[in-house]
Order: structure tokens, then C-alpha cells, then sequence
């Protein structure tokens, strides 16, 4: 039972860890400054999106460096681009909100 919540903390450790990671990138490449009090925002914006790249990787049954590189990648471009990606979703199948 107790290996069961080690392995849970374990891989939620390294979600938000490759989140952050993919968030430290984003910051990198913006015109923003690096300390800050945004910078409150983007840590639990980086697990959070860390823990949702995770679950994707994990639904696609992605291997161990495809599922890094995926985490990484949904943590850079962040929850603003995944909402207007799926807008755009919506929008092409026609589905009202």
C-alpha cells in the first residue's frame, strides 16, 4: 500500500518538476522579467501543467523520453494556448459552451 502512494508522489514530483522546467523555457523566450510577482503565478501554473502533460503522455501510453518531451511541451506553451486550441476545437466541430 504504501509503494502504491511512493510511486504516486514520485511521478507527481516529476511532473511538476518537467513543468517547471517547461515554464523556466517559456519565461526564457518572453519579455517579461524573470523575478517577480508574477512569478508567484507561474509555480503552480508549471505543476499544474506538468501533472496535465503527465496524464496525457500516460492516456497515450507514451514511453519515458516521449513522455519528458510532451510534459515539457504542454508546460511551454502554458493553459492560454490550450484554451484557444480548444476555442478552436470547438469551434470547427460546432459545439456550443
Amino acid at each position: 500500500m504504501t509503494g502504491d502512494w511512493q510511486e504516486l508522489a514520485a511521478n507527481s514530483a516529476g511532473a511538476g518538476a518537467l513543468g517547471i522546467l517547461g515554464r523556466l523555457l517559456a519565461m526564457a523566450h518572453s519579455d517579461r522579467r524573470p523575478l517577480g510577482w508574477s512569478l508567484l503565478w507561474e509555480v503552480p501554473t508549471a505543476i499544474g501543467m506538468g501533472l496535465i502533460g503527465k496524464g496525457i503522455a500516460v492516456h497515450l501510453g507514451l514511453s519515458v523520453w516521449p513522455e519528458y518531451a510532451l510534459t515539457i511541451a504542454v508546460a511551454y506553451v502554458g493553459p492560454r494556448v490550450i484554451d484557444l486550441a480548444l476555442a478552436a476545437a470547438r469551434k470547427r466541430l460546432g459545439v456550443e459552451r
